[in-house]
């Protein structure tokens, strides 16, 4: 298999000063020195399984799906073929924010793109975020009340959505820092 290699001449960056960005949630707002302990920082090991439970946790609703309406063969190919895509383009990623010596993802499309590239980013960040919400919503409502033995539908599901939602992962998403989870 060859190699796929990203040419970076042609491409002009624009400048972007940082302080007219507004704070990621990924970003936090202080240094390590500013009172933040090195322990609750996110680790690297911390964020790629972070990362990795938002590309597998959502998608992986979908496989059975899809496989059912591809076939086997053509479903593994495409499963495949869309593995070796997503490995290739965390890789140029990577690399072009090593070389722009930037560590955040929302900073880096704004080296590239500008303050537009941020707010792009930043919504379809969002977006994914909220999509993975709806879907684990739907889940709930489907699963939980067939796990406690009531009747599905009604007033079961939108209770067990509504429970689950305020109780645990309105709770959990209000975190300042993800690192804890």
């Amino acid at each position: 298999m060859s190699k796929v290699t990203l040419d970076m001449s042609s491409i002009e960056l624009t400048s972007v000063d940082s302080s007219s960005l507004p704070q990621s949630p990924s970003t936090p707002s202080h240094a390590v020195g500013d009172g933040v302990k090195e322990e609750d920082k996110s680790t690297i090991a911390g964020a790629v399984s972070n990362f990795l439970n938002s590309i597998v946790g959502a998608g992986i609703i979908g496989i059975p799906y899809a496989l059912r309406h591809c076939g086997l063969v053509t479903g593994l190919a495409l499963l495949t073929w869309v593995g070796f895509l997503t490995d290739s383009s965390v890789r140029t990623l990577v690399d072009i924010g090593v070389r722009l010596k930037t560590e955040d993802y929302e900073r880096l499309a704004s080296r590239i793109f500008g303050y537009r590239g941020y707010i792009t980013i930043s919504f379809f960040m969002w977006l994914v975020g909220f999509g993975a919400m709806v879907a684990y919503c739907v889940i709930i409502g489907d699963v939980v009340p067939e796990i406690l033995g009531v009747e599905p539908g009604g007033w079961n599901r939108a209770g067990s959505i509504l429970v689950c939602s305020a109780g645990v992962m309105l709770p959990l998403a209000s975190l300042r820092d993800m690192s804890s989870l």
